[in-house]
């Protein structure tokens, strides 16, 4: 079997490049996105269009983008086109923007 070595299809991967921001702003007031910064990627094992958000957030967990002990349900993924923008729910700060996560993937760029 040619090219079966062990190694995901590249055509079945999403390579989403990790954005994290410099935030201003608090809890009462509301977030604004001052800077944002490229911090790496992650790679999903499922064609872009079949990627869920708990995806996204398992992929973070596991490069230590967030601790594995994050509560998922504590991030909300908002769909943007071609990725997505993350923001902590949480009781302390509802609504803080966390990450930009945008697909890079060769195949989708055609």
């Amino acid at each position: 079997m040619i090219g079966h070595i062990g190694f995901a299809n590249p055509f079945r991967q999403t390579v989403l490049e990790v954005h994290t921001f410099d935030v201003w702003g608090n809890t009462k007031d509301g977030y604004e996105v001052n800077d944002e910064f490229r911090a790496g990627k992650i790679v999903i094992n499922k064609k872009f269009d079949d990627v869920e958000p708990e995806d996204v957030i398992k992929a973070l967990k596991k490069k230590e983008f967030l601790r594995k002990t994050a509560k998922n349900s504590k991030y909300c993924c908002d769909f943007e086109g071609n990725g997505w923008f993350i923001t902590y729910e949480g009781q302390a700060a509802p609504g803080y923007p966390v990450f930009r996560v945008v697909n890079t993937t060769e195949s989708h760029m055609y």
